[in-house]
């Protein structure tokens, strides 16, 4: 009932410069903010610089290879991945380089 209320009051209102448009742009700031991270000793940090850190750690291990010894070999099916789609979208067009 509430979510169908909404709908309505949005069609009649819309993006209008009312109160009812700023009051919705401000629930939904309000509700997108983050708060407050929790890092990997389960402490909540809610200061800037301890939830930037903290994302910045998160990302760097997403990011860090167990085997770096192996990167030449993945950057090389990379390019070949890249080279293969080249040709199929030459072949497409006509231009293939084959003689």
């Amino acid at each position: 009932m509430w979510k169908q209320r909404s709908r309505a009051l949005w069609l009649k209102w819309g993006d209008r410069n009312t109160k009812f448009f700023h009051a919705t742009a401000s629930q939904r700031q309000r509700r997108n903010r983050i708060k407050g991270l929790q890092n990997l000793n389960g402490e909540w940090i809610d200061d800037h610089e301890g939830m930037e850190t903290i994302i910045l750690e998160y990302f760097a291990n997403i990011f860090k290879s167990d085997n770096p010894s192996n990167v030449e070999a993945s950057l090389g099916v990379i390019s070949s991945r890249a080279e293969t789609k080249n040709f199929w979208q030459s072949l497409r067009r006509g231009r293939c380089g084959m003689r």
